[in-house]
């Protein structure tokens, strides 16, 4: 039952049409509107010290009464005196809601602890903006006068550098053992190697499933959501989608908490963090907006929403057969994270049986009338590679495998290439791209389409390549004996043969027929007497590695290329195989 609970999924949501109504108390697939993103950042607890008299919002209007200036600030001993920060002019430019926290923030920090002449009067709106900043940049009083405090005696240009600080995660760090500035650094920042696993297309998608996510990691998700959306306005919906669980889960607490315990990190890397949080928080009511009227319009956006959240409730309980599969994934995720080898060590004997099992739950009537064919260059595996990619635990041990391996036969090769351009089933997220694949959602509006970015996930950690493999011995056939010979099992194939008509006596004429690189002349030369013979046609034994064994035996019918069976049937002539990708089927 649990094998065709995704299938169900896809089913009966692709029908469901969402609905949205606007203004107060509207919804969005049945959700409240404020879920998608409330207009003003969810209040953090009233800041523990003097003068806290309840929480603002976005606007610094209070929650509880008017504000009451505390008393002098404890923190403003730390704070450098800076003369020429509190102009009347710069004052009321810090005052506006909408001002950036590196000219606002400094400004009524000085205006709070020095006051001049400009700042009379305003003691009461000064701290309503200080509060409303405060939950902007995820800052409790103990924040304020450290990490606030600190940067705010940076220098103007220090101030802004920290702002905009390019935060890198820590090298060769395995996926599980990322900190939360690390896992939001992964995300967010996209510079280095351009091979690097992190910058290739839809990879986001992929390393949020796959790290322990923090809520750092969640923030820097939502902000490619956001600010991003594809490089194509028709992939928006579709991101938006897929993010809009994030959005909805996000716990600002939790974040501030992440950040806070983040002491052994440099002070920038804190204040990057903080503002792109303020970023999230004061963007998130538009956006919310600009979802709100996308469902509306049409059914199709509305059921890309129901789908997301729908493989989000899908893998929050993994069924059992899942997790060991998602477990080797873990591991060959950190390996490629780390760049270690030792990591792999042992990976094969591990995950093999899992592959095997894996496959050998996909039902036989899945290969029905599925064949290679010679003539286009497709080989069974071609034909069949979308039974491995649609299936959850076959992709995930297929995922495991690649990983191990690389592309080290013929069979590992065609699952690179397959697994290389799918989003796959690596979590919630990849899923969902995968089911938006399936379903194929067209909006009601002529013109308008829905494209589901692409990806290109370079899965395979070793970068082997099949020339050696291509040498290997390719026969289609009846089977005659099978012989185990160690790690080895030998297919050898009925003797046959047939008459062939050949050249018995030749002569060379005086017409040239070509010169050589050596300057040598070859003349061309005709048959002058030809002969009817009988030649031996019986296909040449082949060796196979004995995990690919499954299901040989004499009297069926086997496909080898590169010496990998690919698949094996009762008969030459039966429609589905009982053996594909070296396992039993059902």
């Amino acid at each position: 039952m649990h094998r065709h609970k995704l299938t169900y999924v896809l089913i009966s949501l692709v029908a469901v049409v969402g609905s949205a109504a606007a203004g107060a108390g509207c919804t969005v697939n049945g959700k409240p509107l404020l879920s998608l993103g409330a207009q003003t950042p969810a209040p953090l607890a009233a800041p523990s010290g003097t003068g806290s008299t309840g929480s603002t919002g976005s606007t610094g209007a209070t929650s509880a009464g008017p504000v009451i200036a505390p008393a002098p600030y404890t923190w403003c001993k730390d704070l450098r005196d800076d003369p020429g920060a509190s102009e009347a002019s710069d004052l009321r430019r810090a005052l506006d809601p909408e001002a950036d926290a590196g000219l606002a923030v400094p400004v009524i920090m000085q205006a709070l602890c020095y006051p001049r002449e400009a700042a009379r009067g305003q003691r009461a709106a000064l701290e309503a903006a200080r509060r409303t900043w405060m939950q902007r940049l995820l800052a409790d009083e103990r924040d304020w006068a450290t990490d606030l405090v600190a940067w705010a005696n940076l220098p103007h240009a220090g101030r802004m550098d920290a702002l905009q600080h390019t935060v890198h995660p820590r090298p060769d760090v395995a996926w599980t053992m990322t900190g939360p500035l690390d896992q939001w650094a992964l995300l967010h920042t996209r510079v280095g190697d351009s091979d690097a696993f992190a910058l290739q297309p839809g990879a986001h998608h992929y390393i949020a499933d796959a790290l322990p996510l923090t809520e750092a990691g969640r923030l820097a998700f939502i902000e490619r959501c956001m600010f991003e959306g594809g490089t194509h306005a028709a992939m928006r919906p579709v991101e938006w989608a897929i993010c809009q669980p994030d959005i909805d889960e996000l716990d600002v607490r939790k974040l501030a908490a992440e950040i806070r315990a983040a002491s052994d990190r440099a002070l920038a890397d804190r204040m990057a963090i903080r503002a792109a949080t303020s970023k999230v928080l004061r963007h998130r009511g538009a956006h919310a907006a600009a979802v709100a009227q996308l469902v509306a319009r049409d059914p199709a956006y509305a059921n890309l929403f129901d789908l997301a959240r729908a493989m989000r409730v899908e893998w929050s309980f993994p069924i059992p057969s899942r997790i060991e599969r998602l477990a080797e994934v873990r591991v060959t995720d950190d390996a490629r994270a780390r760049g270690a080898r030792e990591a792999l060590a042992g990976c094969s004997e591990r995950i093999w049986p899992l592959f095997a099992a894996a496959v050998g739950r996909l039902p036989a009537q899945r290969f029905e009338n599925l064949r290679g064919d010679p003539a286009r260059a497709q080989t069974f595996f071609d034909a069949a590679i979308g039974a491995i990619l649609q299936d959850p635990d076959a992709y995930l041990a297929a995922n495991a495998l690649l990983a191990c391996e690389g592309a080290a036969d013929h069979l590992l090769a065609a699952l690179r290439a397959g697994l290389a351009y799918w989003p796959g089933f690596r979590g919630p997220r990849t899923a969902a791209l995968t089911v938006f694949r399936h379903v194929n959602l067209v909006p009601d509006q002529r013109g308008e389409q829905i494209v589901i970015p692409q990806v290109a996930l370079p899965l395979a950690i070793e970068r082997r390549e099949r020339s050696i493999d291509e040498l290997r011995v390719t026969a289609v056939g009846t089977i005659a004996t099978v012989t185990e010979r160690g790690d080895i099992v030998r297919v050898t194939f009925p003797a046959t043969s047939e008459r062939q008509d050949q050249c018995a006596s030749r002569r060379t004429t005086n017409r040239i027929s070509r010169i050589d690189a050596s300057g040598n002349v070859h003349y061309e030369s005709v048959c002058t007497q030809w002969q009817r013979v009988r030649v031996d046609t019986t296909l040449r034994p082949v060796d196979v590695p004995r995990r690919y064994a499954a299901g040989l035996a004499p009297g069926r019918y086997v496909s080898i290329i590169a010496g990998i069976p690919e698949a094996v049937w009762a008969t030459a002539s039966a429609s589905a195989p009982i053996a594909a990708f070296g396992a039993l089927l059902r």
